[in-house]
């Protein structure tokens, strides 16, 4: 197999892809949805193979994120600067989920007002995301969700994926892995690397993608029907196996912090955070209110703080505090308070 990214078959994507190319043939725009951590850049890149093989078109992916569009001056020079007999593919991932988003969409509306092209843009997200923050008529033209790979299909992408990555593996244990993991493929991906861990599904990498699905679901009116598009809950309204435990963990929130200990859900990650940075949160959350930064500092210091303690450093410590909690989805969040200190909510 040549090409990494073609490990589902592409009799599935077929007539998915077929709905894609139509929307070029209307001169639509269409926003397709992939589940947050989705593999959206490989199904790009295989629609891009297919419609070059089958139909001798081009189509160009445009990657938010490689090409490094950060406002709408980006993207209009980007856009100003496509070639017409070219099909666009924009990689947008959550960039128009955000508030903010409503001054990219400004630019693609009148960008399709003057050229009348149609393109794909790839979410990674929810539509009921998309159209809470950007209620324009451009971007909600036609919507397309990609929806979980079907049992079969996703035993095939298993199948492959371990050949690809030399993995052993029987066959019922293939089965076991994509039942647990409910067809994503990235968990799949995951799963298959961590074979020889021990607590495989305990891996606090893998838990840690798993809470980027449960973060992204917003609490707001129409999110139900996302969850079924994306078959995230199986005919008895249940989650997929492996998002089910996250979210039974979350929902106990069970996190015990202390200058010496930090166990959360009974997993004892005291060996991720350092002495210092288990003070600060044990002090953050027996704290009420604002805690001043030297308070912290002193926290952190100890009996060195008058040697060690500059405003650099404690912004420093901070952020690679905040990166910890997030990458392991602890329940708990520090919020700066500009002027006066942290306050832990």
């Amino acid at each position: 197999m040549s090409k990494r990214y073609t490990q589902v078959p592409i009799s599935y994507l077929e007539p998915i892809f077929e709905e894609w190319r139509a929307t070029f043939d209307r001169g639509n725009f269409v926003n397709v949805f992939f589940m947050p951590c989705g593999d959206i850049l490989f199904r790009a890149l295989q629609f891009s193979d297919w419609m070059r093989d089958k139909y001798k078109d081009k189509v160009r992916i445009i990657n938010f994120e490689t090409e490094l569009i950060v406002n709408p001056e980006n993207l209009e020079d980007i856009l100003n600067n496509s070639n017409k007999n070219e099909k666009l593919i924009l990689l947008a991932k959550r960039v128009f989920m955000r508030p903010d988003g409503s001054a990219m969409a400004s630019v693609l509306e009148q960008w399709y007002a003057e050229q009348g092209m149609g393109a794909l843009i790839l979410h990674e997200g929810f539509p009921t995301e998309l159209t809470r923050y950007i209620p324009r008529p451009v971007m909600t033209q036609q919507q397309l969700v990609h929806a979980v790979y079907p049992y079969d299909v996703a035993v095939k992408y298993a199948e492959t994926t371990a050949k690809l990555f030399e993995v052993a593996v029987e066959s019922k244990q293939v089965e076991q892995i994509v039942r647990y993991c409910g067809g994503i493929p990235w968990l799949i991906n995951d799963v298959l690397r961590r074979l020889g861990e021990d607590n495989l599904f305990e891996n606090e990498v893998l838990q840690w993608k798993v809470g980027q699905i449960a973060q992204a679901i917003p609490n707001i009116p129409g999110i139900e029907k996302d969850l079924a598009s994306f078959e995230l809950r199986n005919d008895k309204g249940e989650w997929l196996p492996i998002l089910g435990d996250y979210l039974d963990r979350l929902a106990k929130n069970s996190l015990e912090i202390s200058s010496e200990k930090l166990v959360y859900d009974g997993r004892d990650l005291s060996h991720i955070f350092s002495a210092g940075e288990r003070r600060i949160m044990a002090y953050l959350t027996s704290t009420e209110g604002v805690v001043k930064r030297e308070q912290l500092g002193l926290q952190f210091w100890q009996d060195q703080s008058e040697a060690g303690y500059s405003d650099w450093a404690l912004d420093a410590i901070m952020s690679r505090l905040r990166k910890k909690i997030v990458k392991l989805g602890l329940p708990l969040k520090i919020k700066t308070r500009r002027g006066q200190g942290y306050e832990c909510a």
